[in-house]
């Protein structure tokens, strides 16, 4: 089947724009940028989607992308909590079991740790911390995101 709403969520999402896009949608300035993301991440995948009061956040989200929402609610239906422990977990696995392994098998000697979704390093392997970044996400998700 063909979503649009999915291969743009995707696309937006993989470029590193989803927010930006949310925000000029819902008419929200560049600045408040950390909070709305705070609340869209509070108000679309960490509530409980049982509540009866529905944030402007969720109803934006679920206009723009319909079928990401089915998704998202798919795996909220039993626990709520269980799509941000998911998606924890699938990001873990990322970058620590492929990520880190891979560059402590290939390049033992070099320094790397994990801040949540960040890998930091020495500047002069940065290139080579992102390529295999890019490689893991392609080989594993199919997906080529942004990296900053």
């Amino acid at each position: 089947m063909h979503f649009k709403d999915i291969e743009l969520f995707e696309r937006l999402t993989s470029e590193g724009r989803f927010y930006e896009y949310l925000m000029k949608k819902a008419g929200i300035k560049n600045e408040d940028r950390q909070k709305f993301k705070k609340d869209f991440f509070g108000k679309v995948f960490f509530c409980n989607s049982n509540d009866k009061y529905v944030y402007k956040e969720t109803k934006l989200f679920r206009e723009l992308f319909p079928n990401v929402y089915k998704v998202i609610l798919h795996y909220k239906k039993e626990d709520y909590k269980q799509l941000a422990i998911n998606l924890q977990k699938t990001e873990a696995n990322l970058m620590i079991n492929k990520v880190c392994k891979r560059i402590s098998e290939e390049r033992p000697d070099i320094f790397v740790t994990t801040i949540h979704d960040s890998i930091l390093t020495t500047s002069e392997n940065k290139d080579y911390i992102c390529n295999i970044i890019l490689n893991e996400f392609e080989k594993n998700y199919n997906l080529k995101p942004s990296i900053k």
